[in-house]
C-alpha cells in the first residue's frame, strides 16, 4: 500500500507528488505562495485557489476545524470562556455554510 501524504481535505499517494501528474498538494502549495508573495493581502486569490482544489464544502469544513482549534487553544491556555464560545459559534457558522454548499455541490 502507498505512503499517505495529507493534505488539509484529502489524502494523497506520496507517489503523485514525484510523478509528472503532481495534482495537490505541492502544486496547491507553490500556488498559494506565489499569490501570497506578489500581494501579501491578497487572500481572495488565496482562497480561490483552495476552493478550485479541494471545493467549496470542504474549504468550509476545514475552516470550522480551525474555529475548533482556535476554541480549545483559548479556553486551555487563557481560560477564556467567551472568547472560546464565540469561537465555537464561528465554527456552528463555518458547518452550517458547509452543508449548504455541499447542498449546491460547489
Amino acid at each position: 500500500m502507498a505512503t499517505q501524504v495529507e493534505s488539509p481535505s484529502t489524502a494523497i499517494p506520496a507517489e503523485q507528488e514525484k510523478g509528472s501528474h503532481m495534482t495537490t498538494k505541492v502544486n496547491l502549495m507553490d500556488k498559494l505562495q506565489e499569490s501570497l508573495r506578489h500581494n501579501p493581502h491578497n487572500l481572495t486569490a488565496a482562497l480561490e485557489t483552495l476552493v478550485d482544489a479541494h471545493g467549496l464544502h470542504a474549504v468550509l469544513l476545514d475552516l470550522a476545524g480551525v474555529c475548533a482549534s482556535k476554541s480549545d487553544h483559548v479556553l486551555v491556555n487563557w481560560q477564556d470562556r467567551n472568547l472560546a464560545n464565540t469561537w465555537m459559534k464561528a465554527m456552528t457558522i463555518c458547518d452550517k455554510a458547509a452543508d449548504k454548499a455541499a447542498k449546491l455541490e460547489v
